[in-house]
């Protein structure tokens, strides 16, 4: 760690120690308000509020107003007792307040007349929201702690809230083991508009955007919300979820855990598309907890541990070359490196009975010859096993002092991460892994949070935040010499991911400094939060190479049409690519809860947040220089690549209005009304400008050698990877290459910050106690989003047999601007039962759909289990890909419960400890299916046979690297649906590849975006306990055995068909499968 890191490290840990600052309310701690009245109706003013944790024995004091209202900002989550006392009355006591993070409670109290000495004690708090309009699912303790979490990962929370649905997919990510299995979208946001906060610090993975950087283990989590919709103005940053979790802290009292919790593949059932055994799987999750004083009622200290050592396998069927393939090109080309390949990476054997004669090789690119009698392809199957172990420590110590006006905190926790890496990741999915390619990882994740929060008087709460987080990530290719190779005819290819080996060490320094006041009838909040983001990588894609072959006959020939590596543009050689990014983000805020009338709050708002124009500590930025021109497409004619001052512009009017209201008709407490509109920002994620920053002249450039369409002569086919000799003539004027176009990755010098707009409606009925139903409303529309495209294309560009392009200097582009638009209607229906007589209950049920023109604008980066669309068919008519989105699910049923059987549940003695003592949990999923399309990723040629293109149909050589994913076919003659497909369609066969007519050479195809709906999703995870009390442990001492059981039913869950045109065995169907069902057996001590 570099000593400007340590130093700003100090600086936050100073400021947070020594510099009485302002507060933050709600980020992680909770508020009790309300209203207190006689028995006649009329306010009581000067009464005495008490709030005390019963963990901690903190207490806080606060006098009723004028008004009889009173409002105690800046609670720990935690259990409370609150009381009010007035001459004259009974005191009124609230026993069993349980705070959760996020939370604004109103407790109202009606006072008998009568001594001060008298008490009336009420168990339980209002189960309805009727303080503060916003959108949020809390996740109580005992959920986090006894639900079936498969790898005891808290991330899986969200997904069981309205609103919420899983992506399903894997984001590929340089900082995260590779990929990341857990992200979602909310109300249909994109999924890299995800907030992470922990401990009321920033916990994000700030590269790749809606990822968090560390999971703390289950039992070190005192309280998990995700915000969905309408968030106060103290939140920034993004547009999408906030999911706040905060840590566990210390009390009076000593408490612990200690757990086990194990799996293997022979407790697991086969998924469908496996051999006689299911995938391999050793795993084992251990740790420990504790937590007590240090000094009673004033220090208290929580230290947890966990480890994880695992080895799963994962099951594919994919299309691979044939034994008699490989057998005759070691006869015929016993040098190739073809045979090289075959010889050391073999496909598995065919599955019987697939195998097919696609014909024989022949000189040159695309060229086939007719059958020879071998078989070319086959369908196979294969499994790999990741090994993957990881360490994460954590302490976290509290202290209060001054009476309780000062209490600071400080936790630190720590995670190092290792695996083998036989997961798949970008132009390296399953397929490379079975051949025996892996790109191993190894990582540090690290975060510190510091707070102070003081109290000025009972109505004025100051606290200070600082936060640090580091991650460096450190992902290789093994072997390292191999280049990455496809082939696009579907042929499973060879090496690991392009992207592959990186160094990624990042930094975060957090500083918040907000106020919260207490003024009559409002409750005031304002403050200022202050991050400052270092990147310092090396990120040298294409550096071992990538070749592309148009068929599995070229690869035999060794006849790649297309290379690819990244360069020193002045000397063509390979280089590394190591930058220094720097930026800042400023936000501030103020949020006032106005209390209209006791029954009516008005919630309303205004945030401003500054996200810095990024720079680079040594001077290395470059991008597009636009010289003129009327619209894009001239101006990008025109343009050229070099170093610039800034990226773009800065955007400075985010300005993001907040307003709600909550009303309670009845003045029950138990009905409420609420409403909310707002807006809220989406910063532009570290990715989006980093990768145009990098890798153009006249630093470094991505070079492109493609003969066959006159863009380089030569192509230097080797192992390992050799530039071509067009890479080595120089750069002209226009800073590409002599020799050579270039494949540039550009930002828009003019981009927007992108904007949600959210609105909802709904009703709270709490119908009887504990149980509450939810009915509403939510809407937003989405607009300045990140979207990318390839504009240096021109439709018919290829039909002369020459690749011209806009601007012949580049290739493909890759240019992101800030044009993308969404919009999403939505109902949903929630109802909850509280904690009580032994079981909870909570069923979330969404009914909506998100229309786009472009889900992500990186979508290579995620694994869609079918290939997404990552731009637009026809440049010159975007609007042609307005559809619904890669992620829209039509219906999706969320459930969860926790039962503790009655069965001699309260009985003591032996027969209490035998047949006693049992618990049930479980979750349920039920969903529709995710929408897709059909396209192909084939390269422009013409079949002699029809006249037809094989490929890129409308020849612009758009997408990717040639061809892409962008071309559309002709809707089928059965319609551009699939409605009441079944699960045997999408096994055999749901279309044909012959089905979807090809359009003329040189037009788009009239099929539209995403028009098809993959399989549904259904699974049930389930846990049984059985409790042992055991009294040597404390008076919460217990051992609890654990048996849980992940898609209990087995059911087969498909992942989407197989939507490219190129892919001849594959297209169509679904060969991969969700897990099956997997069984985990834990012991877990407790005291």
């Amino acid at each position: 760690m570099r000593w400007n890191v340590l130093l700003f490290m100090l600086a936050g840990v100073l400021l947070a120690l020594g510099i009485p600052r302002a507060a933050r309310a709600q980020l992680t701690n909770a508020t009790v308000t309300g209203v207190v009245t006689d028995e006649q109706g009329a306010v009581l003013p000067d009464v005495q509020i008490t709030v005390r944790n019963v963990a901690t024995n903190e207490t806080r004091q606060v006098m009723t107003n004028q008004s009889g209202l009173y409002r105690v900002p800046n609670l720990s989550p935690g259990e409370y007792e609150v009381k009010a006392e007035r001459q004259g009355f009974k005191t009124d006591v609230r026993r069993d307040v349980v705070l959760h993070v996020g939370d604004v409670l109103r407790i109202d109290f009606v006072l008998q007349v009568g001594t001060i000495e008298e008490v009336i004690t009420v168990t339980g708090a209002p189960l309805v929201q009727t303080e503060e309009a916003r959108l949020a699912g809390l996740v109580a303790p005992r959920q986090v702690t006894d639900l079936p979490l498969n790898g005891r990962n808290i991330y899986q929370l969200p997904v069981l809230e309205a609103g919420v649905t899983p992506l399903n997919a894997n984001v590929a990510t340089p900082t995260n083991n590779n990929s990341y299995k857990l992200a979602f979208t909310t109300y249909g946001k994109r999924l890299r508009s995800t907030n992470y906060i922990l401990d009321g610090v920033p916990n994000n993975n700030d590269y790749i955007g809606g990822l968090p950087a560390i999971t703390p283990t289950v039992d070190a989590v005192e309280e998990f919300e995700i915000q969905t919709s309408n968030f106060s103005s103290e939140f920034g940053r993004n547009y999408g979820a906030i999911v706040n979790v905060v840590t566990k802290s210390g009390g009076n009292a000593i408490h612990g855990t200690a757990w086990e919790f194990h799996r293997n593949s022979a407790l697991d059932a086969r998924r469908f598309f496996d051999g006689k055994d299911p995938a391999p799987l050793l795993q084992n999750q251990f740790g420990f907890s504790l937590s007590g004083p240090i000094r009673k009622d004033h220090t208290f200290f929580f230290v947890s541990y966990e480890g994880f050592r695992g080895r799963r396998g994962d099951s594919v069927s994919f299309q691979t070359e044939t034994p008699e393939l490989r057998q005759f090109v070691f006869q015929t080309r016993p040098d190739s490196i073809a045979a090289q390949l075959f010889r050391d990476f073999p496909g598995p054997p065919p599955i019987p009975g697939t195998e097919q004669d696609i014909g024989s090789p022949a000189p040159g690119e695309f060229a086939i010859g007719p059958p020879d009698g071998i078989p070319d392809i086959a369908l196979t199957s294969g499994t790999v096993s990741d090994a993957r172990n990881t360490d994460q420590f954590m302490i976290r110590i509290d202290h209060n002092f001054h009476e309780g006006r000062d209490k600071i905190f400080a936790r630190w926790i720590h995670e190092d991460e290792r695996s083998t890496g036989a997961v798949p990741s970008v132009n390296a999915p399953l397929e490379h892994i079975v051949r025996g390619f892996r790109h191993p990882f190894d990582g540090i994740f690290s975060g510190v949070a510091v707070g102070w929060t003081k109290l000025f008087g009972a109505n004025v709460v100051n606290d200070f935040r600082f936060g640090f987080l580091r991650v460096r990530a450190t992902p290789t290719a093994s072997p390292a010499e191999i280049p990455n190779i496809i082939i696009d005819d579907g042929t499973a290819g060879f090496g690991s991911t392009f992207l592959l080996p990186v160094n990624f060490p990042m930094n975060t320094f957090d500083w918040k400094d907000n106020v919260s006041v207490t003024v009559g009838s409002h409750g005031i909040k304002f403050g200022v939060d202050v991050t400052y983001f270092q990147e310092n990588s090396d990120f040298t894609i294409f550096g071992r190479g990538m070749y592309e072959f148009a068929s599995l006959l070229d690869f035999i020939d060794d006849e790649p049409f297309l290379q690819v590596a990244q360069i020193d543009p002045q000397t063509g050689d390979f280089t590394r690519n190591i930058r220094h990014f720097r930026r800042w983000w400023i936000g501030a805020f103020f949020q006032d809860s106005w209390k209209v009338t006791p029954h009516f709050t008005f919630n309303y708002g205004l945030r401003y947040d500054l996200y810095t124009v990024p720079t680079e500590r040594d001077g290395k930025l470059s991008n597009i220089i636009f010289n003129g021109g009327d619209d894009i497409f001239s101006r990008f004619a025109q343009a050229s690549i070099g170093q610039v001052k800034d990226m773009y512009e800065g955007d400075h009017n985010n300005f993001a209005p907040r307003l709600g209201l909550a009303w309670d008709p009845v003045g029950s407490g138990k009905f409420v009304i609420r409403a909310g509109f707002g807006v809220a920002y989406d910063q532009i994620y570290e990715d989006a400008f980093a990768e145009p920053a990098r890798f153009q002249p006249p630093f470094n450039a991505i070079a492109i050698a493609l003969p066959i369409f006159g863009l380089g002569t030569s192509i230097s086919y080797t192992i390992p990877a050799t530039p071509s000799d067009n890479f080595r003539l120089g750069m002209n004027d226009r800073g590409g290459l002599n020799g050579s176009p270039i494949f540039p990755f550009l930002i828009d010098p003019h981009i927007r910050t992108g904007y949600g707009m959210d609105w909802f409606l709904n009703i709270q009925w709490e119908f009887q106690p504990n149980w509450m139903i939810e009915l509403g409303y939510t809407g937003n529309a989405a607009r300045k989003l990140l979207r990318s495209e390839d504009f240096n294309r021109v439709n018919g560009d290829l039909l002369d047999g020459v690749e011209d392009r806009l601007n012949p200097n580049w290739g493909n582009s890759f240019y992101v601007g800030s044009d993308g638009n969404a919009n999403y209607h939505g109902a949903t229906v929630r109802l909850i039962k509280r904690l009580s007589s032994g079981y909870s209950l909570e069923v979330n049920y969404t009914f909506g759909k998100v229309i786009d023109e472009q889900s992500d604008p990186f979508a290579g980066d995620i694994d869609n289990f079918g290939v997404g669309y990552v731009g637009a068919q026809d440049i010159t008519n975007r609007s042609l890909e307005r559809g619904r989105a890669n992620f829209d699910v039509t219906h999706r049923l969320a459930i969860n419960a926790v039962w503790e059987l009655p069965i001699f549940r309260n009985t003591a003695g032996w027969r209490g400890q035998v047949f006693g003592g049992w618990q049930l949990n479980t979750i349920v999923t039920l969903q529709s299916g995710k929408a897709f399309g059909v396209f192909t990723t084939a390269p422009f040629d013409i079949d002699p046979a029809t006249g037809l293109p094989t490929g890129d149909f409308n020849a612009d050589a758009g997408g990717g690297t040639q061809g892409g994913a962008y071309d559309r076919p002709n809707t089928p003659a059965f319609g551009n649906t699939n409605k009441g497909s079944s699960r045997s369609d999408f096994i055999n066969g749901l279309f044909k590849a012959s089905d979807f007519p090809i359009p003329e050479a040189g037009t788009v195809g009239d099929l539209g975006r995403n028009t098809f709906e993959g399989p549904g999703f259904a699974t049930v995870d389930f846990s049984l306990f059985k409790i042992f009390r055991f009294p040597a442990l404390g008076e919460q001492g217990r051992i609890e055995f654990r048996a849980e059981a992940f898609n209990l039913f087995n059911r087969v869950n498909l992942f989407l068909p197989g939507n490219d045109l190129a892919d001849t065995l594959t297209f169509g169907k679904s060969t991969r499968t969700f897990p099956a069902r997997e069984i985990q057996f834990g012991l877990k001590f407790i005291w």
